[in-house]
């Protein structure tokens, strides 16, 4: 009997200081989990923002405090992207990637930012690597466009056109941007680069037909405008503005209304001087 009661007195003690213990960690886990989570409301508050240097910070010390967390490693990522740290970015996605391999938004985040290596990497680079990040943001697109749950195929699609370019595959290029419009005629971007890759062939009627769509979904957007004017004129070798030859009757009054627009919406500009010269090089027509 008394060899008994010590023993249940340590085993006592030995159970609330277990417990002790236990509730120990459990608030240090608990202040760890807030401190995160503080961090990394901060970080993705300051991206939100477009304040990537100041989310920076804040990224980093989460990601510390808990390493492996998809989102925030798609945070950091995103931010490294915008200070122009691209290295990092991939590091960062790469790694969300890994533990994330089939999310499609994460797989344009990745195939951007292998884009952006390449262009560092190899600008002026023969290396038979950098064909291979090419390949490799390739494949992450069209892992994002195989997630039924992906947000904005338009931009993947976009981003693929791109890489074509890069790649120098226009007519790749060319269907990637038609399906961008396909998905949403209002991205303005792949109207333009539509439009840019129409008059690099020679196509200036279809060029005009994208420009003429970019400003009806922007009807103000100055340099949209001018673009659209460019394409009725060309230029002598000194630089002076001619107008085109070909032009029909009802090319003329659409010039002329697209001129008294940039007078309006640009003037004291360049653009605005540009179309004054312009309406005159039209009367004497």
């Amino acid at each position: 009997m008394i060899d008994r009661i010590p023993g249940c007195r340590v085993a006592l003690w030995g159970g609330l200081l277990l417990t002790l213990l236990l509730a120990g960690c459990a608030g240090s886990n608990t202040e760890e989990a807030r401190t995160f989570q503080m961090l990394s409301d901060k970080g993705r508050a300051y991206l939100e923002r477009g304040n990537a240097t100041m989310a920076l910070p804040a990224l980093q010390q989460a990601n510390r405090l808990r390493p492996g967390q998809v989102a925030l490693l798609t945070d950091l990522g995103l931010a490294y992207d915008q200070v122009g740290r691209p290295v990092q970015a991939l590091e960062s996605l790469e790694e969300a990637h890994r533990l994330q391999p089939n999310d499609g938004n994460l797989n344009n985040n990745l195939g951007v930012a292998r884009l952006r290596v390449h262009a560092i990497s190899c600008l002026e680079s023969v290396d038979p690597g950098c064909q291979q990040w090419l390949e490799q943001a390739e494949e992450a697109f069209r892992a994002a466009l195989r997630d039924p749950a992906l947000k904005g195929p338009e931009n993947v699609w976009f981003n693929l056109a791109l890489l074509y370019k890069q790649r120098g595959l226009g007519r790749q290029m060319e269907a990637a941007l038609e399906k961008t419009l396909e998905i949403s005629g209002h991205h303005l971007a792949a109207r333009l680069a539509l439009a840019e890759y129409h008059h690099g062939v020679g196509r200036f009627e279809l060029e005009r037909q994208q420009l003429r769509a970019a400003l009806a979904i922007n009807p103000d957007h100055v340099a949209v405008l001018e673009r659209l004017l460019d394409s009725f004129f060309a230029t002598d070798p000194t630089g002076r503005d001619l107008l085109s030859p070909d032009l029909s009757a009802g090319e003329r009054l659409e010039v002329r209304a697209l001129l008294s627009r940039m007078l309006s919406l640009a003037p004291g500009t360049e653009a605005a001087e540009r179309a004054s010269r312009r309406v005159l090089l039209l009367d004497n027509k």
